[in-house]
């Protein structure tokens, strides 16, 4: 498969996410410690269905490092999305950074 072919199989999915309400955009995720309580009670606030993907733009360990344990959660930088992944997830969660990164890949 291609990279033209790839990149059109991701944003079908997105778009097909986003359709079913299954996308949340968050405005930005820091966390000041890389605790897995503060990962919890940041999806305790958003309305995700049994499985979330959360997508940053950038390498964040304290973000990352809190979700590792949570096994609801997997945690990918942007760049890195594959339609494996978002399939296997019900929810998508992206934060701003990372939706304005996949928009640059549109143009």
């Amino acid at each position: 498969m291609n990279k033209q072919e790839r990149r059109k199989a991701l944003f079908c999915v997105l778009s097909e996410k986003l359709k079913n309400k299954q996308l949340i955009v968050v405005k930005d995720l820091k966390l000041k410690d890389a605790k897995t309580k503060a990962m919890t009670e940041v999806f305790a606030k958003l309305p995700y269905d049994k499985t979330a993907l959360l997508a940053i733009a950038e390498r964040n360990d304290a973000v990352q490092r809190s979700s590792n344990n949570l096994p609801y959660v997997k945690t990918v930088l942007s760049a890195y999305l594959n339609v494996k992944d978002l399939m296997k997830y019900n929810t998508l969660v992206l934060s701003e950074a990372s939706l304005d990164q996949l928009n640059s890949l549109v143009k």
